[in-house]
This record gives C-alpha cells, structure tokens and sequence, in this order.
C-alpha cells in the first residue's frame, strides 16, 4: 500500500519520473488477494483515496504534465 498512498502527490507535484516508478511497482506487485487482517479505514484512505485522486490527477492533467 506504501506506493499507492502518496501517489497522488507525487502527480500533483509533477515528479513524472518517480510517478512512473510507483506505478509501475503498484502494477507489478500489489495484491489484494492476500487474507490479511487490516483496518476498513486504512484500506478505504489509503487505496482508495489515494487511487482515486491520482487518476483523476492523470486523466485531468494528461496534456499538461
């Protein structure tokens, strides 16, 4: 979940470079398929907040960054 936290920040910033980096470690090795005990909160900010709001930041800004 580390990478997808902040990466909405990191578009917002316009740190193409370690954007690109994070995406592709959260395409590569996130899984949601592990039974692991974790709070309904952490998961809802973190990955969802954080998924959400930093694609809408790509969509939006696709020709200006």
């Amino acid at each position: 979940m580390t990478p997808v936290d902040p990466l909405d920040s990191i578009v917002l910033m316009g740190l193409r470079e370690e954007a690109a980096k994070a995406t592709a470690l959260i395409l590569d090795c996130l899984s949601v398929d592990r039974y692991v005990f974790v709070s309904n909160f952490e998961i809802t900010i973190r990955l969802l907040a954080g998924q959400l709001s930093s694609d809408e930041w790509t969509r939006e800004n696709a020709g200006r960054m």
